[in-house]
């Protein structure tokens, strides 16, 4: 006769602090999806685009290419791997352009690779200077 007992799992115990974790992140990257939205229509809009496109995926990447010089479809190599980095780089690229045509220094750019978020609050909503797109940037708009 064998005495010992198997173990029992509580699934509940397992399953209810990871669904949390899961929700919980659910919410901020929803709160994050909705704050760049908002910051880059206000960028759009500031520099005399249209707005809605900052609350279509990819497609606001796109938008923000090109007010920054460079061509839209880079935006598109965020749904390859390894192309995604590419075009981070690229955006990041377009993000010291758009500070150069609102009068930012170039350090805007170190700003929006470390923390986007700031980025365009500071830009949408911050002091700066009307927009005057660069010689790189005016093909863009």
């Amino acid at each position: 006769m064998n005495d010992m007992q198997e173990p029992v799992i509580d699934i509940a115990a397992v399953l209810v602090p990871m669904l949390t974790v899961w929700a919980v992140l659910a919410v901020y990257a929803i709160a994050a999806y909705v704050l760049s939205a908002v910051f880059l229509s206000k960028i759009f809009a500031k520099t005399g685009a249209a707005a809605w496109p900052a609350w279509v995926p990819v497609y606001n990447s796109w938008r923000m290419l090109e007010l920054g010089g460079q061509p839209g479809w880079l935006a598109l190599l965020v749904l390859v791997p390894v192309g995604n980095i590419v075009a981070a780089v690229f955006l990041v690229i377009a993000a010291y352009r758009i500070g150069l045509g609102f009068g930012k220094s170039g350090a805007w750019a170190v700003l929006y690779f470390f923390v986007p978020l700031v980025w365009g609050a500071l830009v949408a909503y911050g002091n700066t200077a009307p927009w005057r797109p660069t010689s790189a940037t005016a093909s863009g708009v």
